[in-house]
């Protein structure tokens, strides 16, 4: 497929929560694409006046930089392990946007597990 015709799909498959892989060579403006053009699209076709795009380079993180960390906690008496919230998650996002994995498929095995559930 396309990256325009990607870029017109977007809306409805954010509107429909549905996560997409792209995956094609190298340098051929994934990137730049979803950093540039989506945020431009998105305002458009849902009438918002801001659309954030959160860039996470996974080849530069571990997964607990992904998931958080785990913390063990007494939950009524019995010993749990939560955690952290992820060192990933902004601050302060626009109230519409999506987080872009990028080098998914080039991050370390146990980085892409981690990144598999991740949701902002």
């Amino acid at each position: 497929m396309k990256m325009s015709r990607f870029l017109s799909l977007a809306p409805v498959l954010f509107q429909q929560g549905i996560s997409v892989h792209l995956q094609s060579s190298p340098g051929v403006g994934k990137s730049d694409a979803i950093n540039n053009e989506l945020p431009k699209v998105m305002r458009r076709a849902l009438g918002v006046d801001e659309f954030g795009v959160k860039l996470f380079n996974l080849t530069s993180v571990e997964a607990p930089d992904v998931r958080g960390f785990a913390v063990p906690r007494d939950v009524d008496g019995q010993l749990r392990t939560l955690f952290t919230q992820s060192p990933m998650i902004p601050v302060n996002m626009p109230k519409h946007g999506v987080g872009f994995l990028d080098e998914f498929s080039q991050a370390e095995h146990d980085v892409q597990k981690a990144a598999a559930d991740f949701k902002l």
